[in-house]
């Protein structure tokens, strides 16, 4: 009832059901709408001794400080400084609680961000979220030295933190480090953890990552192969880069030619794997205008609007290969088929790439083209 009072804007009503209550929730709502239809005091008068006339009374217990939590949610945006009057009684009911420290955060006040930080942290209140905001409030203080500490013992802490490891990175190019060291930080971190899609997509966009050229695309058209085919791929290619622990991250490129409406029908919803790292879909047209897809990027939908035949649909992804349970340095791939089983292939390649010192076994069937090699 107290609730629905408090919906249809009945606080009066709201406040009277509550004041037969002495659970916990009905205090914190109690203090809530108290905070909510009274006048907030200025940030003046917000003394220890008038630290909220609501909750007067309550620093009785720890299990009170939700409810001081609560009043400085419910006034943070319109007085932050009384929002903190609110915080330093919960503290000192809890004193291992972070909010005070997120709430300095959250106000680019980094100097004293630190200071709580280090209290928490010398009170042995040490945790992956601690760690991240005191390396936060360092590069308030444009203190990128300590940031890059504070990082490094979350790293060393949790190896597998894909945003500590990106903090790392952007630390580094911020004091200067040597550009080809950072990639090959980068190359060794996909190749630990290559399911990071945030650190992939890093590294395959990076200048430093060497990737295999595309084909003409005019030339593989010049070959008229194919025009009498609902569709043709243009190209089908599949890259598969291995590391030495076992797994890979598999790039997939197609380049689709729709000929005829039927195909325009049966391929203008384009179906993507529910793990692929999206990196391009667009539909190229006979007079070279490109349409960028009608959904939203990383989904594994996509609605290609404005199709009709003669038009190219272009797209790539990425995925992850994760390595085989229990054999150590050991992966597969699906089986790749050179031929397409309902439309003609204009040209298909499937390429790996491995370190040196990692045995490959290939298992081709049937009638293949020679496998090329090079280092």
């Amino acid at each position: 009832q107290a609730r629905i009072a408090e919906v249809d804007g009945r606080p009066e009503q709201a406040m009277e059901k509550l004041s037969r209550l002495d659970s916990a929730w009905a205090i914190v709502a109690r203090a809530r709408l108290a905070l909510e239809t009274s006048d907030v005091p200025t940030a003046g008068d917000t003394g220890d001794a008038k630290f909220g006339s609501p909750l007067a009374g309550l620093l009785v217990s720890s299990r009170h400080h939700r409810v001081f939590l609560t009043a400085a949610a419910a006034v943070r945006r319109r007085d932050p400084r009384l929002a903190l009057a609110y915080l330093k009684p919960a503290l000192a009911l809890r004193p291992d609680l972070p909010d005070l420290l997120q709430f300095h955060l959250q106000t680019q006040q980094f100097p004293e961000a630190l200071a709580e930080g280090l209290r928490l942290f010398t009170a042995g209140y040490l945790n992956e979220t601690l760690l991240s905001s005191l390396g936060s409030a360092c590069l308030g203080l444009r203190n990128l030295e300590g940031a890059l500490q504070w990082n490094d013992q979350r790293l060393a802490d949790d190896p597998g933190s894909e945003p500590a490891f990106l903090r790392r990175l952007d630390v580094l190019t911020a004091l200067g480090h040597d550009p080809a060291g950072l990639f090959r930080e980068l190359a060794a971190h996909v190749a630990r953890f290559p399911y990071h899609r945030d650190t992939l997509l890093l590294y395959w966009a990076s200048p430093s990552f060497r990737q295999t050229t595309l084909p003409d695309l005019k030339a593989l058209l010049d070959l008229n192969w194919g025009k009498d085919a609902p569709a043709v791929f243009l190209l089908n290619r599949e890259e598969h880069f291995l590391s030495s622990r076992g797994g890979a991250f598999v790039r997939v490129t197609r380049w689709v030619r729709l000929n005829t409406p039927v195909a325009v029908e049966e391929l203008g919803e384009l179906e993507l794997p529910s793990d692929a790292l999206i990196l391009d879909v667009r539909t190229l047209k006979a007079d070279g205008t490109v349409y960028p897809p009608s959904s939203t990027p990383q989904k594994s939908s996509f609605s290609l609007r404005n199709l009709e035949p003669g038009d190219i649909v272009i797209f790539s992804y990425l995925r992850v290969n994760a390595p085989v349970p229990g054999l150590p340095g050991r992966t597969w791939g699906p089986r790749f088929q050179l031929s397409h089983r309902a439309f003609p292939t204009v040209l298909a390649e499937w390429v790996v790439h491995a370190p040196l010192d990692l045995p490959l076994v290939l298992r081709p069937e049937g009638r293949l083209p020679e496998i090329q090699r090079t280092i």
